[in-house]
């Protein structure tokens, strides 16, 4: 009985977890537009050039973010697995 109540713990954690996640990845997207218009406005303007290189990048950065993001779900979908696991164990001490 008291596995059962540590696994719908577990899940419900796990699916907070992936509810940031996916919400994390769409506030990426959408400053990742954001920057995109702007980095098309600075590369108008001869004047911000410096400007120009600091969004290169910044749209670099998040580009590599993309993709490792299905590394990043594994990653954490692995470790809740071993907390699920090691949990069932702490759950037969008590």
């Amino acid at each position: 009985m008291r596995e059962n109540k540590v696994v719908r713990f577990m899940r419900r954690q796990w699916d907070w977890v992936t509810e940031k996640i996916e919400d994390v990845v769409i506030w990426l997207q959408i400053r990742a537009r954001l920057v995109l218009s702007r980095a098309k406005l600075a590369l108008v303007d001869e004047r911000g050039i410096g400007t120009v290189e600091v969004i290169l990048i910044l749209v670099v950065l998040i580009a590599i973010l993309f993709v490792f993001k299905d590394k990043l779900k594994a990653l954490v979908d692995a470790i809740f697995k071993k907390i699920t696991s090691e949990s069932s164990g702490l759950s037969d001490k008590l």
